[in-house]
């Protein structure tokens, strides 16, 4: 979240607390100046997983899939150059899902880069997608990416954490508190390191089925959101609490 103007500090300095969905993000509000307490609940959806399994497309490939509006933010052509400085056995190795609607024209410059990079035959662009078609890309991707310059953990990317897809992560996705429970690859936010990670996620085909049963078990402890409405009644408690107090 971008802070800065002075109405937006002086109104939340005047709330009782203050919601961060990232420990990053807190830490963001600090910087601009909030003093009020401030709790951490990550975003969180409902468990629409159905208890997954997940089906293999047989176009021997490993998978990769993005899903989201075609947003500046998200830093897609960096992902495509990513792709284009891969060498040619890892190239053969993968397909690239984009999916998600236009954005101010960025489609069109995004599928121009991919002609000018020759590399019609890894990426495929849907537009948007939804219902059962947007389910099947979750159910037959083999990695969930993030290449975004700055997030906070999209519900996209929780969204394939419950279908127990492995993931790569930018770290400016603010998902360092979360590195130890082993389901993502992390790298920085440029297409040499977006590279690597991708050549690394390859190398880890033998650990996908253990890193898979982890993005499940962190949706259920950190982003299901039939358990952090307990947690918000719990922050909402103690701020009734602290004003019976005064």
């Amino acid at each position: 979240m971008k802070l800065g103007k002075w109405y937006e500090i002086k109104f939340l300095n005047r709330a009782a607390a203050v919601h961060a969905i990232t420990r990053e993000e807190s830490t963001e509000f600090k910087k601009y100046g909030i003093k009020s307490d401030i709790f951490v609940i990550p975003n969180s959806i409902e468990d629409n997983s159905c208890h997954i399994r997940r089906k293999k497309q047989d176009n021997g490939r490993m998978n990769f899939l993005f899903m989201g509006e075609l947003r500046e933010q998200k830093n897609l052509p960096a992902l495509i150059q990513a792709v284009a400085s891969l060498e040619e056995d890892y190239k053969n190795q993968i397909k690239m899902y984009i999916v998600g609607p236009d954005s101010r024209g960025n489609m069109k410059k995004l599928k121009d880069l991919v002609k000018a990079l020759h590399l019609e035959n890894i990426f495929e662009f849907t537009g948007g997608v939804f219902g059962k078609e947007r389910e099947h890309y979750f159910e037959t991707a083999d990695i969930y990416i993030t290449p975004s310059l700055s997030e906070v953990i999209s519900l996209s990317a929780i969204e394939a954490m419950s279908y127990g897809i492995p993931q790569i992560f930018t770290r400016q996705s603010d998902v360092s508190y979360f590195y130890n429970e082993n389901f993502f690859v992390m790298c920085e936010n440029y297409a040499q390191d977006i590279a690597r990670a991708i050549r690394e996620m390859i190398q880890k085909k033998d650990e996908l089925e253990v890193m898979s049963q982890n993005a499940r078990k962190a949706y259920e402890k950190y982003f299901q959101w039939e358990s952090n409405i307990l947690r918000f009644r719990e922050e909402y408690q103690k701020i009734i609490d602290r004003a019976k107090e005064k």
